[in-house]
């Protein structure tokens, strides 16, 4: 699990366990879509776009405040996340 916030440190972490472990699955926390990419091209199996995941917790929240419910909001919620 590689959570740092720099995007050098990030990658180079990603290269250095690719290099040295390369059956270790590896989970990790992008920033942005490009950093999304730049990890996918390290061979990082899960990225978690920070952004995008900021975006859909708000998107729940207002969605449940205008009284969309439950089982709907997360439908939605699920729905662009595919998409993303």
């Amino acid at each position: 699990v590689v959570t740092v916030p720099d995007a050098i440190a990030l990658q180079q972490i990603v290269h250095h366990v690719r290099r040295d472990y390369s059956r270790v699955p590896i989970i990790a926390r992008a920033r942005s879509a490009s950093e999304r990419e730049l990890l996918q091209r390290e061979g990082v199996g899960e990225i978690v776009v920070a952004e995008t995941e900021v975006a859909l917790e708000m998107a729940r929240f207002t969605l449940a405040r205008l009284g969309v419910s439950a089982p709907e909001t997360q439908a939605i919620v699920q729905g662009l996340r595919r998409r993303g």
